[in-house]
């Protein structure tokens, strides 16, 4: 049968995601080895990051049956002040729901991670009084499938404004902002503390500390790895990308990216980092500027593209990718009026072909908050966002 291959293999990724091999039995897998397809496909090497194409589930996810990916809203401020609530959107029924409360005096700048299904936020800070800002250690698990929290050892050091990545297993913090060290936790070699975390043994270990100062920059892992990119060096923003190896316990300077940035976001998608969001500071007039750019580094040649422009720029907006979708949440227009706050929801196809559209907006403007990704029951029952015009 005639038919566009090139056509068909662009759309292969996006057609073999929707298939959840993890949860189909081995027995059957196996039944279908001998296919001619699955022997040409097989016969080929599979790069790491295809691994699990299928949307593999967590590790304490036995299944995903009556399970559905939510984007999450974890924190922020609004227009009532800094908040601990998370929401979620459900894209089976494009409504922006509440979930739980982060069970900790209201916080901010903290560290989110998701590992095994579960969320974890770790550290941040809080006022106790309005020019006293308390960076603290402490950490918490929400189980989404019981919908409850539990505590974690606190990290070895205090930090706010830092990364918390998941790799291998573990949870790693990467630098930051600290009251014990200073405004960037830096020890006096130069150079920014690190830890991992076990959740099995739920204890927090020193490792390789990150080269230079670093806070207000954005982590992520990609196998084995964890990249950190931009950020705050004292006054400087930082345009550098590093590489830390769990494997051996180092830290390496790759290719930086061509917009410095600090406050932004950086996610992964199939073999590459997709940065967007932040700002940085014109050489003229030391004003903050938006930057609009959105940017990919592709691990295996160490390059980064352009991507596309941020249709509607914003300051602390959230990111995070829903399947094929980059979703950019909230977030203001302006760095010093906090009255253009925002609840838009934009999000851009990172498989090229629908570009950006507007989604299901936040019924509340929010900022400062971070945004990840969760499976949840369909079962819950939870209330909808209420809307900031009704609340006033």
């Amino acid at each position: 049968v005639a038919c566009d291959v090139a056509g068909r293999l662009s759309q292969a990724r996006k057609l073999v995601s929707y298939v959840c091999f993890s949860e189909i039995p081995a027995s059957k897998l196996a039944e279908l080895w001998d296919s001619p397809v699955l022997q040409c496909l097989f016969s080929r090497r599979i790069p790491p990051h295809l691994s699990g194409i299928g949307g593999q589930p967590p590790p304490s996810l036995v299944n995903t049956r009556g399970m559905e990916l939510v984007l999450l809203k974890v924190g922020g401020f609004g227009l009532s002040g800094v908040t601990n609530e998370i929401t979620y959107y459900l894209p089976s029924a494009a409504r922006w729901k509440y979930l739980t409360s982060i069970p900790h005096v209201e916080q901010c700048n903290f560290g989110t991670a998701v590992l095994g299904n579960e969320l974890y936020v770790v550290g941040g800070c809080f006022n106790q009084s309005l020019h006293q800002e308390n960076v603290h250690p402490f950490g918490f698990r929400y189980n989404a499938l019981t919908g409850e929290w539990s505590t974690m050892a606190p990290m070895r050091w205090e930090r706010c404004r830092f990364a918390l990545c998941v790799a291998r297993d573990h949870l790693y913090a990467v630098g930051g902002a600290g009251e014990v060290l200073g405004d960037t936790d830096t020890p006096e070699d130069g150079e920014a503390h690190c830890e991992r975390y076990d959740p099995h043994s739920d204890v927090w270990i020193p490792v390789a500390p990150l080269p230079g100062a670093r806070t207000q920059h954005a982590g992520t892992a990609w196998g084995p790895y964890l990249f950190v990119s931009g950020g705050l060096n004292a006054d400087s923003v930082l345009n550098s990308l590093l590489r830390y190896d769990t494997r051996t316990d180092s830290w390496e300077t790759m290719a930086p990216m061509s917009t410095p940035r600090a406050d932004h976001s950086m996610v992964v998608y199939g073999d590459r980092l997709v940065v967007c969001g932040g700002w940085y500071e014109d050489g003229a007039t030391g004003t903050r500027v938006l930057a609009e750019s959105v940017e990919a580094y592709d691990i295996a040649s160490n390059a980064w593209t352009p991507v596309t422009a941020v249709p509607t720029p914003r300051y602390h907006a959230g990111v995070a990718v829903l399947g094929s979708w980059l979703y950019t949440v909230g977030g203001f227009h302006s760095d010093t009026t906090f009255d253009r706050a925002s609840g838009i929801v934009e999000r851009f196809d990172l498989d090229g072909s629908l570009g950006w559209e507007e989604a299901e907006p936040y019924p509340q403007d929010v900022w400062e908050h971070v945004c990840c990704t969760l499976f949840v029951p369909r079962c819950r029952d939870d209330l909808d966002v209420i809307s900031d015009k009704t609340l006033m």
